[in-house]
């Protein structure tokens, strides 16, 4: 016998993997994941296929992207009901991802850089200077969402972008007229990242 990953460590990889814009090891640790017991759990087969429909979305590879929609649906599809409230919960999540997911493919441009300037990533901890806010949050938006990659693959200016965020930002607090500068209600997401609230 030896170590073999369960099914949260594939999870965690899918996400380190995703971040990176990595589909070809996303491809790979779905067949990985197939080839152990880990694709018994909802989560690894539908949530596998879901972040590599995500990350093909995100390159231009529509076909890839709808192929592996169609493998999380049949996944989330197939399933049998669960007992567990985090389970339901979670299946429910991922209907409502591949669903947008499907939305999104239907457009023909997807602006990276532009869904990026409506994303505050604050750490938990958050410094009190000026200048350190907006570098905390461009910080977390690289560590935890993968900015610093679409600027590596040309998805965008990363000068612009800061200058963008600095102007967004007093300290680590909105500036909500620059932000959220139209008559149109706003509708605002908080979550604590971990799912944990």
């Amino acid at each position: 016998g030896g170590i073999y990953p369960d099914a949260a460590t594939y999870k965690l990889l899918a996400q380190v993997h995703g971040q990176r814009f990595q589909l070809k090891a996303l491809m790979n640790l779905l067949k990985d994941a197939q080839m152990s017991d880990a694709t018994a759990q909802l989560e690894n087969t539908a949530g596998l296929n879901h972040s590599i429909a995500q990350v093909a979305c995100l390159l231009g590879k529509k076909q890839v992207a709808k192929q592996a929609l169609h493998q999380a649906e049949e996944a989330l599809e197939g399933s049998i009901a669960s007992h567990s409230e985090f389970d339901h919960l979670r299946r429910g999540e991922l209907q409502r991802e591949v669903k947008a997911l499907k939305r999104a493919l239907k457009e023909d441009d997807l602006d990276l850089p532009g869904a990026f300037q409506r994303l505050y990533a604050f750490p938990a901890s958050r410094g009190q200077s000026e200048a350190g806010g907006a570098e905390e949050v461009y910080q977390a938006l690289c560590d935890g969402f993968g900015l610093a990659e679409c600027f590596r693959r040309g998805f965008g200016e990363e000068e612009d972008f800061k200058r963008q965020l600095r102007r967004s930002l007093k300290g680590s607090c909105l500036r909500w007229a620059r932000v959220f500068g139209s008559k149109a209600p706003v509708k605002l997401e908080v979550c604590s990242g971990t799912g944990d609230w």
